[in-house]
């Protein structure tokens, strides 16, 4: 099973009240892309979810329904609401809310914070898709229907102060979080505890080697650094003895350290001057040794 179905299970586990029930079903039917004003088609790829939602269809008064499994590989299993006095009962229920194209989220049921909270669980049952964190950590929602996209991403802004995505992708509006606090926010207000700390847990543990990587990366660049300016002082050196350009006490010490040990930090050549100089004092002798080279032509 994907990651999306296991966050999802832990939300069949949550009750509702009514006014509850009403706004996830109305979440789950808006973005299950197969209503109209005159059919609703409740669409899901697992059998828990159709039986969540049934429940709340024969709340509604919902008597003739059809039930139909389709596919071989990939199962879907849809409940066809059809029967003129049905799909006036179940609008009735939902506050006579809408289901005529174009499809735009109406409000009516979404007063209370905790509808608001179940309408957002409902279109996660119907079209969410929340990829694992191991990978590439997101949650998307996308409609064929433009304007619901785009009432949706408001919703999520004013509603919640979350801070989704909106793109177009092969033609449908897509609404996505990416980020995450984002995703954390939203998973918390859906219900779903357990991946709140799930995702809590790996965001420290990807911050971790975010570090770590970082550290390592500064590391070697260090390091190269202090290869190539080892290397810069030796080609300098040897230029100037091999031409037999005299150099002060001090040059000659460092630059025949430098000779000896090439692979040296400055502090420890520094450490084997007599007497003892500090890091900027080996770096300073070695700079005017290639300045002192590059002034006689050799570097």
């Amino acid at each position: 099973m994907s990651y999306s179905f296991d966050v999802k299970k832990q939300l069949l586990s949550i009750e509702n009240d009514t006014c509850c029930r009403k706004a996830e079903l109305y979440g789950f039917l808006l973005f299950s892309n197969t209503v109209s004003d005159s059919e609703i088609r409740l669409v899901t790829a697992y059998p828990e979810f159709r039986t969540r939602y049934l429940g709340y269809l024969m709340e509604a008064g919902v008597r003739k329904f059809s039930l139909e499994c389709q596919g071989k590989t990939v199962k879907k299993y849809i409940c066809r609401v059809g029967a003129p006095r049905d799909f006036r009962l179940l609008r009735e229920w939902l506050c006579g809310v809408s289901f005529a194209s174009p499809l735009h989220l109406d409000g009516r049921l979404l007063t209370r914070e905790c509808c608001r909270r179940a309408f957002l669980r409902g279109a996660f049952m119907a079209n969410g898709v929340m990829v694992s964190p191991d990978k590439n950590c997101s949650i998307e929602f996308k409609t064929s229907h433009h304007a619901l996209g785009a009432e949706f991403f408001e919703f999520c802004k004013d509603a919640f102060d979350l801070l989704p995505g909106s793109t177009v992708r092969n033609g449908k509006k897509l609404v996505y979080f990416k980020s995450w606090d984002a995703i954390k926010d939203f998973v918390a207000l859906i219900g779903a505890k357990d991946a709140v700390y799930d995702l809590a847990n790996l965001e420290i543990e990807h911050s971790f080697r975010s570090t770590a990587n970082c550290r390592f990366n500064c590391d070697n660049a260090n390091i190269q650094r202090s290869v190539d300016a080892a290397s810069e002082q030796t080609i300098a050196i040897e230029y100037l003895f091999r031409e037999q350009i005299p150099l002060p006490d001090p040059l000659q010490e460092i630059a025949l350290l430098r000779i000896d040990h090439p692979e040296d930090t400055l502090s420890a050549l520094g450490q084997r001057c007599n007497p003892p100089i500090s890091k900027a004092g080996a770096a300073h002798r070695l700079k005017k040794i290639c300045l002192l080279a590059q002034e006689k032509g050799g570097v």
